[in-house]
């Protein structure tokens, strides 16, 4: 009988453990939580663009074997340069809980610091900038863990001006690139 008993609480005792085992004694953090830290620049790549000129769309996918091919790929190649410029290698961000950041960079000697923001549903991440030709970056936040931080810029005509960047030789009606960041904790 004594035998029983004890067989019977077995089962009894493993629920318990398991119950134990699986239950998180750490509250899961916010993506704002997570993001707080000193992130570094790992990768920074155009991921594409899209431009209206007179009309004709070229796109990163469609330019090859169009007469534009020699004109896009300068354009391009300037665009991908523009990534590298936004966050030049070793750039270092540090999101502090009061909503501000510092980034420091190996092409600037002074750092560099501003506001950052959350969008409510904790999808965007707003960089505001004291800068006369950019207010805020938005980027959309692709992935984000404790150690990773992916994130997508997408820029169009309401955030440059191409003809003020040397782009007037060619009358854009609309555009859009796509810029995509990875950095590690």
């Amino acid at each position: 009988m004594r035998a029983r008993t004890k067989l019977f609480w077995l089962p009894v005792l493993f629920a318990f453990l398991f119950i134990q085992a699986c239950s998180d004694d750490d509250q899961e953090m916010s993506r704002e939580e997570v993001l707080l830290g000193t992130w570094t620049i790992q990768s920074s790549a155009l991921t594409d663009y899209s431009i209206t000129a007179s009309g004709l769309t070229l796109t990163k996918d469609n330019v090859a074997g169009s007469p534009f091919e020699a004109m896009a790929k300068e354009f391009e190649e300037s665009l991908a340069v523009l990534a590298d410029s936004i966050f030049p290698p070793n750039t270092v961000i540090t999101f502090n809980d009061d909503n501000t950041y510092l980034l420091t960079n190996p092409s600037s000697s002074d750092p560099y610091q501003d506001v950052w923001a959350l969008s409510s549903d904790e999808q965007n991440l707003t960089i505001d900038l004291d800068n006369d030709d950019v207010s805020n970056l938005i980027f959309d936040i692709k992935e984000l863990t404790a150690s990773k931080l992916g994130v997508v810029l997408t820029l169009d005509e309401n955030d440059i001006n191409l003809a003020e960047d040397g782009g007037d030789e060619l009358p854009v009606d609309d555009f859009t690139i796509e810029y995509t960041f990875d950095f590690t904790k």
